[in-house]
């Protein structure tokens, strides 16, 4: 993260923050045309990088 003052009113940061999520999931599943229930598990996993930039 860094910050840099532009003028007397007017000042910039940055930064860099790197996300990760993992979501498992257990549930069922419903097929409405055989009338069956079954489980059902599935995992996602993300790693996302934001770069956010602020004027103040």
């Amino acid at each position: 993260m860094g910050d840099h003052q532009l003028s007397e009113k007017l000042s910039v940061i940055g930064g860099l923050r790197l996300k990760h999520t993992v979501i498992d999931y257990i549930g069922n599943i419903f097929d409405i045309d055989n009338e069956t229930v079954s489980s059902a598990e599935t995992s996602i996993e993300k790693l996302r990088d934001l770069l956010k930039l602020y004027l103040y």
